[in-house]
């Protein structure tokens, strides 16, 4: 005997992705708008781009949404239908998305540059050179770059 359970099908919407956004914590979202039954863009819902990669600017997808708690949408449920008929105004959610991408890159680069610690970048060559060589050759490389710090002259026939 089989015993079938019928889940109840879930209510679908349909959202056209019109940009991205910070959400929380330099994590990315993307926005999107539903669409009205008019097939005009109605109010605005933020999700975070994690699961949804996948998505583009400018498209109209299809979504299951939670029954109960319909601000929650379902991921593995997206489906592509068709790009957003006016250009004009999917290309500027287009160009805005690409400006957000730019200075999320731009920031994320601005970050990695500034943590850098050229002090220790610049002594990496000394350090292994001082650890290639025995002790005796350790003591004497110590010895110059504390003369360097301290600006004294060594010569050899001292």
């Amino acid at each position: 005997m089989s015993v079938e359970t019928d889940k109840p099908a879930r209510p679908v919407i349909t959202l056209v992705c019109v940009g991205k956004v910070y959400v929380s914590e330099g994590k990315i979202g993307l926005v999107f708008r539903e669409v009205t039954s008019g097939g005009s863009p109605g109010n605005q819902r933020t999700y975070e781009q994690k699961g949804l990669q996948h998505v583009r600017i400018g498209a109209v997808y299809q979504v299951e949404i939670d029954a109960v708690n319909p601000g929650t949408i379902y991921t593995n449920t997206f489906r592509w239908l068709r790009l957003w008929e006016n250009t004009a105004e999917a290309s500027v959610w287009q160009v805005a998305a690409d400006a957000f991408d730019t200075r999320h890159l731009a920031a994320q680069q601005e970050k990695k540059q500034n943590a850098r610690r050229l002090p220790v970048e610049l002594l990496a060559p000394i350090r292994e050179e001082y650890w290639k060589t025995n002790p005796l050759g350790r003591l004497a490389i110590e010895v110059r770059v504390l003369a360097y710090l301290r600006q004294v002259k060594i010569s050899a026939s001292q």
